[in-house]
C-alpha cells in the first residue's frame, strides 16, 4: 500500500521534471530563435548597405536641340485711324480736284524685326501711269520732317529708308503720303503701288 502511492508521486516528480526540462530548452530555443532572427536581421542590413554600395546609380542623357531660325520681318500699317477711307492694305484719298496737293500725315508705318543681321529698307511706286496718269506724283517723308519729297518710280534706284541697320527687336517708320495732282490730268481713276523691301545685309 506504501509502495503504490510512492510509485504514483515519483512518477508525478518525473513529469514534473519532464515539463520543467521542456520549458527550459524552449526559453533556450526562444533565445537561440531571438538571437538568429537579429543575425539574420543585422546581416541583410549589410547586404543592402554593401549592395548600394557596389551597384551605382542609373544615369542617362537626353540631348536637347534647337535651331534658331534667321528673322527678317517687315510689317506695313496703313493709317485707318485718322483716314476711315483708307483700308489696311491701300490709302485712298477720294476724289481730288485738278491742280490740288493732298496729304495723309502717318499714312503708312513700316516696321522692322531682325535679330542677328544689318539690314536696309528701301521704297518705290509704280506710279499712277502710263498715259495721263504719270503726271500724278506721289511724294513722300518722314513723318512730320515737313521735307516732301518725289517718291522713286525706278525698282533698281529706290528711295532708301535705312541703310546698314542694327539688330532690332521692332524699328517703326512713319511715313507722311502727299498727291500732286497738276492741272492737266483728265479726269478718271488712277491707282498705284508702293513696294517696300527689306534687305538683309
Amino acid at each position: 500500500m506504501v509502495i503504490f502511492p510512492c510509485s504514483v508521486l515519483i512518477g508525478t516528480a518525473a513529469i514534473l521534471s519532464n515539463s520543467s526540462l521542456h520549458k527550459k530548452r524552449e526559453v533556450k530555443l526562444l533565445k537561440m530563435k531571438k538571437k538568429f532572427l537579429a543575425l539574420a536581421s543585422l546581416l541583410f542590413g549589410l547586404i543592402l548597405i554593401v549592395g548600394s554600395l557596389a551597384i551605382p546609380a542609373a544615369a542617362n542623357n537626353v540631348n536637347v536641340k534647337a535651331t534658331v531660325s534667321q528673322l527678317g520681318v517687315l510689317t506695313l500699317a496703313v493709317n485707318t485711324t485718322n483716314y476711315p477711307q483708307n483700308t489696311s492694305t491701300a490709302v485712298n484719298y477720294g476724289t481730288v480736284n485738278p491742280g490740288s496737293t493732298t496729304s495723309q500725315t502717318g499714312a503708312v508705318t513700316a516696321m522692322v524685326q531682325t535679330n542677328n543681321q544689318h539690314w536696309s529698307l528701301t521704297q518705290y511706286t509704280s506710279g499712277f501711269g502710263p498715259g495721263n496718269g504719270s503726271r500724278i506724283s506721289l511724294n513722300w517723308e518722314n513723318s512730320g520732317t515737313s521735307n516732301y519729297t518725289a517718291m522713286s518710280t525706278s525698282s533698281s534706284h529706290p528711295d532708301t529708308l535705312q541703310q546698314n541697320g542694327s539688330p532690332t527687336a521692332g524699328t517703326s517708320f512713319p511715313l507722311d503720303y502727299q498727291l500732286s495732282v497738276p492741272w492737266t490730268v483728265p479726269q478718271g481713276s488712277y491707282n498705284s503701288s508702293v513696294t517696300y523691301t527689306l534687305a538683309l545685309n
